[in-house]
């Protein structure tokens, strides 16, 4: 859009800019504090610092080196002793990210010799806390100077985050003046090279903490009325005052942030036409911090840290600079002039011009050296891949360390080369994500139109493709497996019987025995086990009642909802109701994340519309694997078993030295011995199957576990928290949601079980439903109907055979028909 030219002039600043965004223990998956850093500068190569820890003498400085500039600055006196630091975190799980915000210019450049960057590592070095960081910022500013422009750093530690925004005194004096305030629990929270802290309390210091001259300097240099109340003072109004740059090419990417993980889903359009620039004033402004609607894992904020304002009014696939296919990436400069017109470009978090980028992670229940974990990765956060780092990593590897190639020299053992080429590749292509569009195109293209589905599958993307695709062989595969592998020791047995000469006792002893009575069967079972769906299809097999049969026809997300064209894939999803209601059944490919994610809950909730709780079908993903080592765990006893034979071929009479011993016990007894000779062999078959009961006691406890962890999460479940790995969907599937069940409509399979009084339940029901909002309606439908189908299918219980009614369990009563 067109804009004045002199609103453009604070874009001059922004060369280096990032972006930091923000979430509080109680607003994250697990319970962590976790916050991102994008250092985004065209200049900038990315690699992993390292500052081991040591030990220093009385009287050692430590040189100080201006970070953007590499020009030695001075020397500081060395701290006793100094802890490990590996990127932006050290061994005590303190992490420090920042972005510039530049502020008023006669406040840059001041004397000193401490620059932003500086600040940032000499602390890590120095510090275990956030509270103790903020004290060191402020002892480093005060005794040694500041020559950088302002600053918004985030400081973190395993407990608490806090946001802190420092500006040099420029050459009016020494030091610096600032405020921090702690982000409440529960919060998210973020800053792009805009200061973001207005008002603050002046005398909550658990809370809020600041120089003691903020307010003081800022009425010396004119730059606030001595005259005004100080509960009225803005550090951001004040040192960095918004203008249209600040609000749209800055704090545009806080919102994005904020409008994806917000509580209140009218936040984003609340503060659009700020963002816009068409409002920028003190009073219009987001406020620092807001509750978060879901709760967010570090995997979640990566998927923040690469948007485009994708589905928003900021949305630059569609504008001039966008081309034929589509791209949000831009070059520089954001400024450019059509027209005797001024333009901008948009500014999003993911940028190609990234050097590096990070999600730091910080664990409050995990050995110090442990707790803290920086997620690095160089180059454009878009395309990038994150390693893990632990706060006590003392070495760093060849492809992520200094010194292996730089920003003029390719080298193929540079981690930010291999990433940045792979970004190239995709930039100046059609798009430059064209190539993402062309593998959704290639994935939608696998499936087929048809009338109806046989199976819809439902599953969680975080759970393993192996694991899933276990699941579905045994779901569709085990039947016919299990026929097949009968059918061929039978085939076998027959073959081998009409060869003996002396009938069915000549195959006794026999060396074919094993092999084609156990190891062809069980090879035929797993061939028919991951290959049945082929076999299925063959019409020359139609003879033996497994051929020429219909393929089974399944639906699948994946490959049935285009995923990276977000049109089609919006009306797709409003379609959703349609593909299910032709769907017979619908199969839960279960583990512990499924009840936690947005789509697989959007799933059960078209189904409780559509169909019911007996179409849904639920399959475990630990029980395939838990059958196949089991299978492969008899046949290797029953292998050591038949080497045993072979070696020790009396062992059946019992070893001669046990059988000594007995006699010399128990004499001349037939029937003692007799007994004594078969628990011998009792007990080394017992010791044969070792290899096979082990495991099974131990995947016996983890099916009894996550028995109860299933039913568990049906009885606590609540649709709200559920996660969504693409922010920008969370609105289409819960309004979707909220569409299926708003006028509170019951299938007919939720009826009461046999001998309960219907009339009873209905005015139960309709007294506890009347005012339920309908995702709480839906929240009922998982907790009730659901869930005691799933406890018909697998007890009340972890192995439990007993009648719950009988024993004083009394299941959840389905909810009305009406």
């Amino acid at each position: 859009m067109g804009v004045p030219a002199v609103a453009l002039a604070g874009l001059l600043r922004l060369a280096h800019g990032c972006t930091n965004l923000i979430v509080t223990p109680g607003a994250s998956a697990d319970g962590s504090v976790i916050f991102s850093y994008t250092a985004d500068s065209g200049d900038l190569y990315g690699t992993l610092g390292h500052y081991p820890a040591g030990k220093h003498q009385p009287g050692e400085t430590r040189a100080i080196w201006n970070w953007d500039t590499g020009k030695y600055l001075g020397a500081i006196d060395e701290a006793p002793y100094t802890y490990n630091v590996i990127g932006n975190l050290n061994e005590h799980g303190l992490a420090i990210g920042e972005t510039t915000f530049g502020g008023n210019e006669t406040l840059g450049g001041g004397e000193g010799i401490m620059d932003y960057g500086s600040l940032i590592w000499v602390t890590l070095q120095r510090c275990k806390t956030a509270r103790e960081a903020i004290l060191m910022f402020d002892e480093l500013v005060s005794k040694y100077g500041y020559v950088s422009d302002g600053e918004s750093f985030t400081i973190a530690d395993t407990s608490e985050v806090w946001v802190m925004e420092l500006i040099g005194k420029g050459r009016f004096e020494k030091g610096a003046v600032w405020v921090a305030i702690r982000i409440p629990d529960g919060h998210v929270s973020g800053h792009a090279n805009q200061a973001r802290i207005q008002k603050f309390p002046l005398r909550d210091a658990e809370n809020c903490v600041y120089s003691s001259d903020v307010i003081s300097f800022a009425v010396k240099v004119g730059l606030w009325d001595s005259q005004r109340p100080e509960e009225e003072f803005s550090f951001a109004d004040c040192y960095d005052p918004i203008s249209f740059t600040g609000a749209r090419l800055s704090d545009a990417r806080v919102w994005s942030f904020l409008s994806s993980a917000a509580a209140d889903p009218g936040f984003g359009k609340t503060y659009e036409e700020y963002v816009l620039g068409h409002n920028v004033t003190a009073s219009a402004r987001m406020p620092l911090s807001i509750p978060a609607g879901s709760k967010i894992s570090a995997l979640d904020l990566m998927s923040h840290m690469r948007n485009h304002y994708e589905g928003t009014v900021l949305d630059s696939r569609h504008d001039v600079g966008a081309g034929a296919s589509g791209s949000p990436f831009r070059v520089r400069p954001l400024v450019w002039k059509a027209g005797g017109s001024s333009y901008v470009h948009e500014r999003e978090v993911g940028t190609p011009q990234a050097g590096w980028n990070f999600v730091a992670q910080l664990r409050p229940r995990l050995p110090r050296a442990m707790a803290g974990l920086l997620w690095f990765a160089p180059d454009d956060a878009t395309f990038s891949v994150h390693a893990p780092f632990h706060g006590g990593t003392t070495r760093v590897p060849h492809g992520y360390a200094d010194g292996t190639g730089d920003a003029l020299h390719f080298s193929q053992e540079s981690a930010f080369w291999a990433f940045n080429s792979v970004a190239n590749f995709l930039y100046p292509r059609p798009g430059g994500e064209a190539w993402v569009q062309l593998a959704g195109d290639v994935l939608f293209n696998a499936s087929a139109e048809t009338d109806s589905v046989d199976v819809f599958i439902g599953h969680s993307w975080s759970a393993g493709r192996w694991e899933k695709f276990l699941a579905v062989c045994l779901f569709f595969n085990l039947d016919l497996a299990v026929r097949w592998s009968l059918g061929t020791c039978l085939v076998a047995a027959a073959i081998l019987l009409a060869r003996a000469r002396e009938g069915m006792t000549g195959l006794g002893g026999s060396p074919l025995a094993l092999p084609c009575l156990v190891y062809l069967p069980i090879t035929v079972f797993f061939v028919v086990f991951f290959c049945g769906q082929h076999l299925r299809g063959l019409p020359l097999l139609g003879c033996f009642g497994v051929g020429g049969q219909r393929s089974t026809s399944v639906w699948l997300d994946k490959l049935c909802i285009h995923q990276t064209n977000m049109d089609l894939k919006a009306e797709q999803i409003a379609a959703l109701p349609v593909f299910v209601a032709r769907s017979s059944r619908m199969l839960v490919l279960w583990d512990e994340t499924y009840f936690e994610r947005l789509w697989c809950n959007l799933e059960l909730a078209t189904f409780a519309r559509h169909g019911g709780a007996e179409k849904v079908e639920l399959l475990p993903l630990w029980l395939a694997p838990w059958l196949l080592a089991s299978i492969l765990s008899d046949l290797l006893s029953v292998t050591i078993l038949e080497v045993l034979v072979h070696v020790f071929p009396n062992w059946s009479v019992g070893p001669d030295a046990i059988m000594d011993i007995a006699r010399s016990v128990l004499g001349h007894n037939p029937a003692l011995l007799k007994f004594v000779a078969w628990f011998v062999i009792w007990m080394i078959s017992s010791i044969v199957y070792l290899p096979a009961s082990i495991p099974s006691f131990f995947s016996f406890r983890m099916k009894l576990r996550n028995h109860q962890l299933l039913l568990d999460q049906m009885a606590d479940f609540d649709v709200r928290k559920a996660k969504c790995t693409v922010p920008s969907d969370r609105n289409a599937i819960e309004q979707q949601v909220k569409e299926l069940f708003k006028e509170d409509h019951r299938p007919m399979s939720w009826l009461p079980p046999e001998g309960v009084d219907e009339g009873e339940v209905s005015v139960n029901n309709r007294l506890s439903q009347l005012w339920l909002d309908p995702l709480d309606s839906f929240n009922a439908y998982v907790r009730g109907a659901l869930r005691e189908n799933v406890i018909r299918q697998i007890g009340k219980e972890p192995g439990s055979v007993l009648d719950p009614e009988k024993h004083g369990v009394h299941p959840t009563r389905a909810p009305n028909t009406d």
